[in-house]
């Protein structure tokens, strides 16, 4: 039964060494089953920001989308982009020296410009990759949860197996050094089931051992298809049920009396 706490004051909630938070309301929140994994998209993310880093990232990944334009060619026999209008007009009668002081200054402009932008959009694609963390990390947190389920699989620690989780739901390359202990995790289980008894039980359950009215039905079975090629192996034991029904029926008893056998053992 759930426990209700009551008259209970927190006078102070910190995850950081010095807290900035001052009257931020906090969820707190306890769960044992992993819930199912919610991708966010980026204007999901960007609702959950503070207006002002919501503001700074908008602008961000407004200027990533523009393409820096190159700079343009600077002659000195045309007046640059963004000259005075009467320095324009005065073009043709400036010394080549004022014509190339002009230049000059306006070559500078435009390499500022190309480089503030070039700039932004390598602040955009940081921004960029750091919301991509946030979601990963979101995301890893429950895949931590599933690989703790999973408690049998030898070889790989939780971490290990979150990561390969992770990767095969992504599409991603599973690391080199997991996808070794994945392969050798494989091998053992695999040596393990062959040579376990529950293995072997299965298989009798289903076969029959030498002499059993199963194993007779299956040679008839058997003979019929080597008659037969077209026949599949279904087909030719149903035929060989049908036209030994004795033998069918010991054979069904057979198969009562051991997955009974085999509930008791297990």
């Amino acid at each position: 039964m759930a426990t209700r706490l009551t008259k209970l004051v927190i006078k102070e909630f910190a995850l950081v060494d010095k807290g900035a938070g001052k009257g931020v309301p906090i969820t707190l929140t306890k769960r044992r089953e992993p819930q199912e994994i919610k991708k966010m998209t980026v204007d999901e993310i960007l609702a959950k920001l503070p207006e002002a880093d919501r503001a700074v990232m908008q602008a961000a990944l407004a200027a990533a989308a523009k393409k820096p334009e190159p700079a343009p060619e600077m002659k000195a026999d045309q007046p640059p982009a963004g000259v005075a209008p009467g320095v324009a007009k005065a073009w043709p009668t400036l010394s080549e020296e004022v014509k190339k002081h002009f230049v000059d200054q306006a070559k500078v402009a435009a390499e500022a410009e190309a480089k503030a932008r070039a700039d932004e959009v390598k602040k955009a694609d940081e921004l960029r990759a750091e919301v991509q963390k946030l979601r990963d990390a979101e995301e890893r947190r429950e895949f931590i949860a599933k690989a703790e389920k999973l408690k049998a699989v030898p070889g790989l620690s939780t971490d290990e197996l979150a990561t390969l989780l992770h990767a095969v739901s992504k599409g991603r390359a599973v690391p080199s050094e997991i996808a070794k202990k994945l392969e050798a995790s494989l091998a053992s289980v695999d040596e393990v089931v062959r040579k376990s008894k529950l293995f072997s039980e299965s298989g009798s359950l289903g076969r029959g051992g030498e002499g059993s009215a199963r194993s007779k039905i299956e040679a008839i079975a058997k003979s019929i298809l080597e008659k037969d090629a077209k026949l599949t192996i279904e087909k030719a034991r149903v035929q060989a049920a049908e036209s030994n029904p004795d033998l069918y029926r010991e054979a069904q008893a057979e198969q009562s009396k051991a997955r009974k056998a085999h509930k008791r053992a297990a």
